[in-house]
């Protein structure tokens, strides 16, 4: 896949054939239209664990959240930034990007996906590298949710300096201590 960051749309993403820690990611799109914060928090990171849709899902979640005024910001999207960053916080080396593909987009290629078909997850689950979860490929969701995450800082900033909820402030501010 080639088309550029700024190009991409929600359905340019094959949401079927990447994958979340139960399953394919089909249903993230619908989710994140309705703003179902609880249940992307359970698919986005699993025991500090990113996956093949966490860097996708955040792409499309932060362009939102640059849309929105801070007010309309709830605590449970930003508890899932912060289940993020936790996941990353266990990891070192991020900005290294000698280990990185020269583009998110190329997250996308045929290579790392998934099957249309789902009939044989359950065996590609059972190899010792699935699809897409090589050592190298899987470190390039961490880079790149931390490299989004980091884009966001001024958002985050920004929130933080006008919300009243005492809570979402201090979650913001350990997210952006850590992003700064």
């Amino acid at each position: 896949m080639t088309v550029s960051l700024d190009q991409l749309t929600i359905q340019d993403i094959p949401w079927n054939r990447i994958t979340t820690p139960y399953g394919r990611a089909t249903e993230v799109p619908q989710m994140i239209a309705k703003r179902n914060y609880s249940g992307l928090s359970n698919i986005v990171e699993h025991q500090s664990t990113l996956w093949q849709v966490t860097p996708w899902l955040l792409f499309f979640l932060l362009k939102e959240l640059s849309l929105q005024s801070p007010d309309e910001v709830s605590a449970a999207e930003i508890d899932l930034y912060a289940g993020v960053i936790e996941a990353l916080s266990e990891h070192e080396q991020l900005e290294d990007t000698e280990q990185t593909l020269d583009a998110m987009p190329l997250l996308l290629e045929e290579t790392y996906l998934w099957d249309n078909d789902d009939q044989d997850d359950e065996l590609e689950w059972d190899n010792e590298e699935p699809r897409g979860y090589d050592s190298e490929i899987f470190f390039n969701y961490y880079v790149y949710s931390y490299l989004l995450l980091k884009q966001a800082l001024p958002i985050f900033e920004n929130i933080s300096r006008h919300t009243t909820d005492q809570d979402m402030q201090n979650t913001l501010q350990d997210c952006m201590e850590y992003l700064e």
